[in-house]
This record gives C-alpha cells, sequence and structure tokens, in this order.
C-alpha cells in the first residue's frame, strides 16, 4: 500500500542478498553475513596494468584511471569481526590493506587513505546462490521467490542469476546447483 494506491500482485521477488534473514527469519542458517571492506588511497604513481586478485592473502587490489589504488579483503584477519551483518569499517581490518599497499609496493610506501568503506555480502553453506520459489509454500508463501548468497560477487553474478530468478516464476527450472529447493528448513 503506498500512498498512490494499493497494489496486489501474484509473485514477490525478493533480492536481498546477505539480509534475507532480516525479512524471513528461517533463512538465518542458510545466509550468512560476512562484512567486506575498501581502502582507497589518494592518487599514487601509475604501476598497476590491471585488478589483481591474490588468493594467498585474500585480498584485490585495482589502480584506478586517478592513480588511487582500491583494495579490498582480508576478512581472514579477524573473521570473528567480519561475521556479521553490521556495516561499518574496523580499524583491524583497514590497518591491514593499508600496510599492504605500503609494504608491497615501492610506490605505495607513502600512501595516505583517501576513502574506506564496507559492504556486506552473503553466503551459503555451499557457497553457491540460492534462486527460486520460497520454502513454506501453501503457507501464506505463494508467489514469493528469493535471489540470495551472491558470495561476494553479486555485481558480476546478479544479471544471470535474475534471469534464472524470473525464468522460475514463469515455471522454468532453475539449475540443481542454484536451486533452493537444495537446502531443507
Amino acid at each position: 500500500k503506498t500512498d498512490k494506491g494499493t497494489f496486489e500482485t501474484p509473485n514477490v521477488m525478493l533480492t536481498l542478498n546477505a539480509y534475507l534473514p532480516m525479512v524471513l527469519k528461517e533463512y538465518a542458517k542458510l545466509i550468512l553475513p560476512q562484512r567486506g571492506q575498501i581502502l582507497v588511497t589518494e592518487p599514487l604513481p601509475k604501476f598497476v596494468r590491471g585488478p589483481c586478485y591474490l588468493t594467498k592473502f585474500l585480498c584485490y587490489f585495482r589502480q584506478l584511471p586517478t592513480g588511487n589504488i582500491l583494495i579490498g579483503g582480508f576478512r581472514n584477519h579477524s573473521l570473528a569481526t567480519e561475521n556479521t551483518a553490521q556495516d561499518q569499517t574496523t580499524e583491524i581490518i583497514q590497518t591491514e590493506l593499508l600496510k599492504f599497499v605500503r609494504e608491497t609496493f615501492t610506490q605505495g610506501a607513502a600512501a595516505k587513505v583517501a576513502y574506506q568503506w564496507s559492504g556486506i555480502m552473503g553466503f551459503t553453506p555451499d557457497d553457491h546462490m540460492m534462486i527460486g520459489k520460497a520454502h513454506g509454500q501453501n503457507t501464506g508463501r505463494d508467489g514469493v521467490y528469493l535471489m540470495a548468497g551472491c558470495g561476494g560477487h553479486g555485481m558480476g553474478l546478479s544479471f544471470h542469476a535474475a534471469k534464472v530468478l524470473v525464468g522460475s516464476v514463469f515455471g522454468k527450472p532453475v539449475p540443481d546447483y542454484l536451486d533452493i529447493q537444495r537446502f531443507q528448513i
């Protein structure tokens, strides 16, 4: 219901990722929030040619056209604090991000922070998204469809996942590894 009137629809799609358990509490054991943090330095001389991901350090970085280094990751340095839906930066992770830039790159030895932020990602127990009709049909949830658990790759996966979600509304099968019904509630 809005100030413009009441709208009715036979189907609703909830694409809340990490925040799904805040709306549908029964998904709290299936969608695990994890905080990711980013740091951007002040501009540095150009030295990074493309995006990089270092599995050894669980971090990723790239140099922006302006010369700034954008770096994120290092959740593994404090899993106890990063297993959360609290959207804020922490000193421990931000310190590790800046330390990595300063100690790894000659050009970054005196790097200063320009920006920092965090975001919340949603993970499933098997690290694959879950897409499809919500559990609990015939209990007031008929027509509720979900997409969640992007595992930190929502920007890259969501466009295709949205097609799968819409297809499921119209009766198309969801691939087994993405089908929400693979989990029991």
